[in-house]
């Protein structure tokens, strides 16, 4: 039976991820990650606009000037992009809000000589097609906008992980759409807008074929759901 519902609780912990390093050799193709230290200088802000994703950060638009900007020139195999993810800032991983604020913090008008350490990682999500008989074999965290893999078990995931070696389905990892079925979008409340997992975890409950379109973040989270 799936189990390990609800908020996760989450620790400060930085990553080990080298520069240009990928994650699980069996995940080169669907995951890339490298470390970028983006100086403010005397530029106002980073130049780009990222918003929270339960566990890690996504780049939603680099400006053409700003400091991300500037790094991006100077480094053009590190350059960040819209669309990538940050999971960790400045050693902080696993909590979009706590590394969200460490920006802010890090990044405000008064400290214009502040240096932002960011892990980067590039993914490319995938689909996955099991056939669920009795228990699926995982369990996952609920969190505000997808399902995030807390542990894989025996079971259909693992058979598919065994048959598909360069698609792998990982703790950290998120559920984003089963069987055609999302995230609901339901009422705002005071910590932002909350939505309702209730069609992929009910999808998931039944037997027989599942298709789960996955994010894969190649265990970059796992260590911070609990």
């Amino acid at each position: 039976m799936m189990g390990g519902h609800g908020l996760c609780c989450c620790t400060h912990s930085s990553l080990t991820t080298d520069t240009e390093r990928y994650g699980d050799d069996v995940q080169k193709s669907k995951i890339r990650s490298w470390d970028a230290t983006i100086a403010k200088g005397d530029r106002q802000t980073l130049g780009m606009e990222i918003a929270p994703e339960d566990t890690v950060l996504l780049v939603k638009r680099v400006h053409d000037e700003g400091a991300t900007n500037d790094f991006n020139a100077l480094n053009p195999k590190k350059v960040v992009q819209a669309g990538d993810f940050l999971v960790a800032v400045n050693g902080i991983s696993g909590d979009a809000a706590q590394m969200l604020d460490e920006v802010k913090v890090r990044t405000s008008t008064d400290r214009e000589a502040s240096e932002v350490r960011f892990s980067v990682l590039r993914t490319q999500s995938f689909y996955a097609t099991v056939n669920k008989i009795g228990p699926l074999g995982l369990k996952f965290t609920l969190m505000k906008k997808n399902m995030v893999v807390k542990e894989v078990n025996a079971g259909p995931i693992q058979k598919w992980n065994d048959d598909n070696p360069s698609s792998k389905i990982m703790p950290g990892d998120m559920f984003l759409e089963v069987d055609g079925h999302e995230a609901v979008k339901s009422n705002s409340l005071g910590n932002g807008v909350m939505y309702d997992l209730g069609p992929l975890i009910d999808a998931l409950k039944s037997d027989g074929e599942h298709r789960i379109l996955v994010r894969p973040l190649g265990g970059m989270a796992s260590a911070q759901i609990h």
